[in-house]
């Protein structure tokens, strides 16, 4: 891939050789492909979310980049991305722009929420709140993949790398009590909590699994109790 300049060259090139957009391992057990006598259908079915998944929604969350060159626009199924000068930020799904970064066509910039500053802002939030505080769309997946594949691009990658970790820490511990507390009120049968981030749900399940299990043993022990008095 040539780098082009508009002082050498008016013509913009064209992005090509991209690939399709990666996708997980773990997502290809959606679709199911059937073939019987000659007929071959595509079926659908439904698995438990995962980590995984959860990253591969989050790669349609938009960020922004600073292009290494001039190049067209990028028609994709969901909208058209471009077109690209160099040194110009512009803004493109996050899936697009770890391609662009992985051939050296770019460079990712820090989301602003993913400063140490704006950390430690929530940090101080979650701290002084009872509840969960509000956090940008996928925070947890985008943070994780960024400090995986970009941490180069990141300001001070090792620092947000341990304030996400706190964060995250004190959020699941809350979400940790706050089942705790729900499965042992008898009269209640459902509840909300806002700002859960999709990847706490994953992490939650388990512990909410074990308590309704640890939930049922206790009433089936106070049942026997009462039914032998």
């Amino acid at each position: 891939m040539k780098n082009y300049s508009r002082s050498t060259q008016n013509a913009r090139p064209k992005i090509d050789s991209l690939g399709p957009r990666p996708f997980c391992n773990s997502l290809a057990h959606f679709f199911l492909l059937t073939c019987h006598c000659g007929k071959i259908s595509l079926s659908f079915r439904v698995d438990r979310m995962d980590a995984e998944k959860c990253e591969f929604l989050a790669g349609d969350e938009s960020i922004e980049i600073i292009p290494k060159l001039n190049a067209d626009e990028i028609h994709l199924i969901s909208a058209d991305v471009g077109p690209f000068e160099a040194g110009v930020g512009t803004r493109v799904p996050l899936w697009l722009a770890l391609l662009l970064r992985k051939k050296h066509y770019c460079t990712i910039v820090t989301p602003n929420w993913l400063s140490p500053d704006e950390l430690r802002r929530y940090l101080v939030a979650e701290t002084e709140n009872a509840g969960l505080t509000e956090l940008p769309n996928y925070f947890f997946e985008i943070a994780h993949i960024l400090v995986r594949e970009a941490h180069e691009d990141l300001l001070e990658s090792d620092l947000v790398k341990t304030l996400v970790q706190d964060l995250w820490d004190r959020r699941e511990a809350k979400l940790r009590t706050s089942i705790v507390k729900f499965l042992s009120q008898k009269n209640v049968s459902h509840a909300r909590l806002d700002y859960v981030q999709p990847t706490e749900v994953v992490a939650a399940r388990p512990t909410l699994a074990a308590c309704k299990q640890i939930a049922r043993l206790v009433a089936n022990i106070h049942d026997s109790q009462q039914s032998q008095t």
